[in-house]
């Protein structure tokens, strides 16, 4: 089944919704508990995969922007069990924060 029918799926059956402000597609739930009951029902071992892959991701997509992104990339590596490389954005994150 591939990514676009499966959100198809979810945004028809009223569970998320596109929120993209620009070219970029961008989905969030339409409520609270339906994010926290679908988080929950994941394997640990699932969760970490999927945050370890998002922040991969998103660290290729913003190569020179990690300032922007730092604190989100740093969470996705936290919740991995990256440790190193959240210890790396977070203090990008912060980095950041002070200049401005």
């Amino acid at each position: 089944m591939s990514l676009d029918l499966i959100l198809g799926t979810l945004e028809e059956a009223g569970l998320i919704q596109n929120v993209a402000q620009s070219q970029e597609i961008e989905f969030q739930f339409k409520h609270e508990l339906i994010h926290a009951t679908t988080y929950s029902s994941l394997l640990k071992s699932d969760r970490r995969s999927l945050h370890l892959s998002v922040g991969e991701v998103l660290e290729a997509a913003y190569p020179d922007l990690p300032g922007d992104q730092a604190a989100l990339i740093a969470r996705h590596f936290d919740e991995a069990g990256n440790s190193e490389r959240a210890l790396r954005y977070y203090t990008l994150a912060g980095d950041s924060a002070a200049r401005q």
